[in-house]
């Protein structure tokens, strides 16, 4: 009895073995994407170089279409590897394409049917693009991926790697003690942002809308700026850093005001959220005000034209009764 126990179990076990083979090959088991050195996921600055790896198991014998899906703010710059089973796969097998004519403006690559003499093969392909200025900033980050579709219709999809940008904004103004009065804001108050206290080396940025976006120097941009100034509305919006931390530091205030700070650390988390040593925080804005004033101060431009107008209004009324006088 055991031994037909036995036999039936070993029977069983040559059938599904096989079987469960065959659906890990065309199910892509042991799918995996990574971004940077590797990793699965990690934060850049737009025009910065990242190195991207994606893992197939696909089944041989028939042509496959490789597709990458990217986020509209990722660029794709080069091809870098096709690999079979960690062996390289000659050019002569597969064609590539880049820019307009593929789907996602980044590369389609087409595998031909006799790329592999076996029965399933592991395909990893290693390219590297870049961040451009559409790319999203904050906790959704940008997205990459790989999809392939054979022509019997398999489709087999990778998992997704994510690059993370960040950013935070800057209030400069003046705080009333009258609660009916809002914020004053001032404009014009100039700032740089450092990697470090100590070494003071600034971070570069170029101005994209209303906001000042961080840039790697290599990434072919030659008009940045290591100086940040405040709009009419008082505010400074910094957008496209990776995570880590900064200093703040104001190199000119507004006309009439002194400096809000010598240094103001700010730290970036890898979720996003914003640390610092700043007094007052709303969300991801820094809040640099001045001290409270117990009174408004006066309107000269206002005080100006009215004293003017009434000096006007003398000399209009000095001259007609002269001329009155005359006749």
């Amino acid at each position: 009895m055991k031994c037909r126990i036995v036999c039936l179990a070993v029977c069983m076990l040559a059938v599904l073995l096989p079987l469960r083979a065959l659906a890990t090959g065309e199910s892509g088991a042991g799918v995996r994407t990574d971004a940077g050195d590797w990793k699965p996921s990690r934060s850049a600055m737009p025009g910065e170089a990242l190195h991207f790896r994606a893992t197939l198991t696909l089944r041989a014998g028939e042509s496959w279409t490789v597709r990458s899906v990217f986020s509209p703010g990722v660029e794709f710059l080069s091809l870098t590897a096709v690999l079979a089973d960690g062996e390289s796969v000659n050019a002569s097998y597969y064609t590539l394409i880049t820019g307009a004519r593929s789907p996602e403006n980044a590369f389609t690559l087409h595998l031909s049917e006799r790329f592999s003499a076996r029965e399933s093969v592991c395909l990893t392909v290693e390219w590297t693009a870049r961040l451009g200025d559409g790319c999203v900033t904050g906790s959704e980050g940008n997205a990459v991926s790989l999809i392939a579709e054979s022509v019997s219709g398999r489709t087999v999809t990778s998992g997704s790697a994510a690059v993370f940008t960040y950013g935070f904004s800057v209030f400069r103004g003046v705080r009333f003690a009258d609660a009916r009065v809002a914020d004053h804001p001032l404009p014009s108050a100039c700032f740089r942002l450092y990697y470090d206290a100590a070494a003071r080396e600034p971070v570069a940025f170029r101005e994209c809308g209303d906001a000042y976006l961080a840039c790697a120097l290599d990434c072919g941009h030659t008009r940045h700026t290591y100086i940040l100034r405040t709009a009419e509305s008082g505010r400074l919006r910094i957008g496209g850093l990776p995570a880590g931390t900064y200093y703040l530091q104001e190199s000119r205030p507004p006309s009439g005001y002194g400096c809000a700070a010598d240094a103001l650390r700010v730290t970036l988390t890898e979720d996003g959220t914003l640390e610092t040593d700043a007094p007052e925080v709303s969300g991801s804005t820094l809040l640099l005000l001045e001290t409270a004033q117990e009174t408004l101060p006066e309107d000269k431009t206002l005080a100006f034209y009215r004293r003017g107008c009434g000096v006007m209004a003398m000399l209009f009324t000095t001259v007609l009764c002269g001329k009155r006088r005359y006749l």
